[in-house]
């Protein structure tokens, strides 16, 4: 009788045990999880091809990597400003006014969000048209838009070029 008596204390306390270690970690999980959301609406002006303002809040388009002004991509051995390309596809996409939505921040103190021109997500647009790559350091969502673009040769899928992380770690 006593060895059961043991045991039954033993679970017990390992059950005591594991339900403060999960409450501990859900408590960690909400205090870490940000449901305020920032929506801004307006007419941008940019910056480059994946980041611009909205009146004086700076926004950066999530998931995504434009190339950098100045970077120089190839098609049929013809050198082009692949950056300067990412930019003018964003400017066509924002002539009217937008909406973006975001719940971060970069370092630069930009608001990560997502952005539609009317129903058109812009940031599965510019990935989708070969003007910027989806950048799985940070989201999956563009992988498809991506995979897409290089089947259909848009844009900088057309010839050779440099992902923009990279150009940007070798400057």
């Amino acid at each position: 009788m006593r060895r059961y008596r043991h045991r039954r204390h033993s679970r017990i306390r390992k059950l005591i045990i594991w339900s403060l270690s999960l409450a501990a970690v859900g408590a960690t999980m909400l205090e870490n999880w940000n449901t305020d959301q920032i929506d801004v609406t307006g007419i941008a002006v940019l910056s480059d091809g994946d980041s611009f303002l909205i009146g004086d809040q700076k926004i950066r388009l999530f998931g995504v990597d434009a190339f950098e002004i100045g970077q120089t991509c190839e098609i049929r051995s013809q050198a082009y400003d692949c950056g300067a390309a990412s930019r003018t596809a964003l400017a066509a996409m924002t002539q009217a006014p937008i909406r973006c939505r975001g719940d971060a921040f970069d370092r630069y103190d930009r608001l990560v969000a997502v952005c539609f021109a009317e129903s058109h997500e812009i940031n599965a647009l510019l990935v989708e048209r070969g003007h910027a790559l989806a950048d799985q350091r940070f989201s999956k969502n563009y992988v498809d838009e991506e995979r897409q673009a290089k089947r259909a040769k848009a844009g900088v899928w057309a010839g050779d070029f440099q992902a923009p992380w990279t150009f940007r770690a070798e400057q």
